[in-house]
């Protein structure tokens, strides 16, 4: 960093306490570094019914996974490594799971940890309320989205965290951890932030949302996402850079 920002002419960054760090150390260039937020294709992601795509709603992907029809599932989407912090979300559900017969969770995505996390599943006797999905194209994950109750994020720490984005423009509410930028979307109308990074502050969190699902889901998640669309987002970042070329 202390060879490259000096002679950046722009540099962006995805947390502002990230901005605010770069700016005290390199103020000759504080002018140069930004903050941007992270953004959802809401050409892929968007609220969706039983009736849009057949195969693919509510009802068909708990078969898939071998859940029950009727059941409420949990979905996290990301690497499955020490950033997203697996463990805690796979906890909290754990002390869920003893209170909700219905409930059920989904990891989409791979990593470096997700032996161990199968190996805890087993050690739970969770291998029947948990589905791990591997990594699955955009078009693949908005059903799955579509299909959930309630998105998690455990994360240890996070910039703007795409996955979250795509979640509320998907219409589902979301359970966070306090990371990053994740206040500027979520909220009462739209889930639930978790100060304490324990299962069960965590597994509250989740009892909670659950429980207000028809409240939260829909119109108020969407609307919370609507500065982060791709359009909004860039216009300030492509005319930078039209200056700059200029």
């Amino acid at each position: 960093e202390d060879r490259l920002i000096p002679r950046l002419s722009s540099a962006y960054c995805v947390r502002e306490e990230g901005v605010k760090l770069l700016r005290q150390r390199f103020p000759t260039q504080s002018r140069c570094i930004n903050f941007v937020p992270t953004w959802a294709d809401t050409d892929t992601f968007f609220p969706g019914d039983e009736g849009d795509r057949p195969g693919v709603g509510r009802r068909a992907l708990r078969e898939r996974c071998g859940f029950a029809a009727a059941s409420r599932l949990v979905v996290t989407v990301g690497r499955i490594d020490t950033q997203k912090n697996p463990g805690l979300l796979l906890d909290a559900f754990a002390l869920l799971a003893k209170k909700r017969e219905d409930v059920v969770l989904g990891f989409v995505g791979d990593g470096v940890l997700r032996q161990a996390l199968e190996s805890r599943v087993a050690e739970l006797g969770l291998q029947r309320r948990v589905h791990f999905f591997g990594l699955r194209p955009p078009g693949e994950i908005a059903d799955i989205l579509r299909a959930a109750d309630v998105f998690a994020l455990s994360s240890a720490y996070e910039g703007m965290p795409m996955a979250l984005l795509e979640a509320l423009a998907s219409g589902l509410p979301v359970v966070t951890t306090d990371v990053g930028e994740v206040r500027k979307v979520v909220s009462g109308r739209t889930g639930a932030v978790v100060e304490e990074h324990t299962p069960e502050r965590f597994s509250a969190a989740l009892d909670h949302v659950l429980a207000r699902v028809h409240e939260l889901s829909g119109a108020p998640c969407v609307d919370s996402m609507q500065d982060f669309r791709p359009a909004k987002v860039l216009d300030a970042v492509y005319e930078n850079y039209r200056r700059l070329g200029a």
